[in-house]
């Protein structure tokens, strides 16, 4: 089975993207007991970001 562009271009922004990939692929269950998509908040798009700069 071979990927066509679109696919491939997915998988590639699946696997460098994390702001991407958290909620296609992460679920958390919140506090009111519901499974929801992990979207980062402010201060962990922050940490996020200060530590891809420190990985830099």
């Amino acid at each position: 089975m071979t990927l066509n562009e679109r696919q491939a271009g997915k998988l590639t922004k699946l696997a460098n993207d994390f702001e991407y990939f958290a909620p296609t692929c992460l679920k958390i269950l919140d506090k009111n007991g519901e499974i929801r998509p992990f979207v980062l908040n402010r201060a962990q798009r922050y940490v996020h970001q200060r530590l891809g700069e420190q990985a830099k």
